[in-house]
């Protein structure tokens, strides 16, 4: 039974990979036709496939579902742990800026950018999902379950969520430790959802 759940983990991982790879080659491709505007829906693209592969592995599915428990919101104790990390990812944010000295190129970006409805449901709504779900979720713990230890999968899954942000790593590594603690704690996708959401939404908010 441990082996058929080890096989069918690497083959769901190697199934989001391929399907990454895949969908990275056609919008590559619709560079170069009339489709051209499809580009600005990549990630929304992305997020369907995700959500039919991680529905398509029975395991996965039933994981995932038993850890979309929405009554951990009742909780008081869950804002109050939020609000603290929030506060904690606004100083790493900021420090990481200064130390890195790109200060005037944050504020370059600010004047380029330009707001959208498709990178508000993107960020705010797509992307939080997703991630929350295959790095806190599937990822860390799968990772947990096999080594009944907390910080080991905790920091390699951070690590390889940083990989996803490296012109960002530090923040997005101490941003997944805070995620992965809301998890464990709470035995709850949400609360890292709806921080992971907010903090996207104000990271959208001061490019805006």
């Amino acid at each position: 039974m441990k082996n058929k759940y080890i096989y069918s983990f690497l083959l769901y991982i190697s199934m989001l990979i391929l399907a990454a790879f895949l969908i990275e080659f056609v919008f590559e491709l619709l560079l170069f036709s009339p489709f051209y505007s499809l580009r600005e829906y990549h990630s929304i693209f992305w997020f369907i496939f995700f959500i039919m592969i991680t529905a398509g592995f029975r395991e996965i599915r039933i994981y995932v579902i038993k850890h979309f428990d929405f009554t951990v919101l009742l909780n008081f104790r869950v804002y109050l742990t939020m609000l603290s990390m929030l506060l904690l990812l606004v100083l790493a944010h900021y420090i990481f800026i200064y130390l890195q000295e790109v200060a005037e190129t944050m504020t370059y970006r600010k004047y380029l950018y330009h707001f959208s409805w498709n990178d508000l449901l993107t960020k705010i709504i797509f992307t939080p999902l997703w991630e929350e779900i295959l790095f806190r979720g599937i990822l860390f713990g799968y990772l947990f379950n096999k080594t009944g230890r907390f910080w080991f999968p905790a920091v390699l899954a951070s690590i390889i969520f940083g990989c996803f942000h490296l012109d960002y790593f530090i923040p997005s590594f101490i941003f997944s430790i805070f995620s992965i603690y809301l998890f464990k704690h709470f035995n709850s996708l949400i609360p890292g959802i709806f921080l992971h959401a907010l903090w996207n939404f104000l990271m959208l908010y001061s490019l805006i």
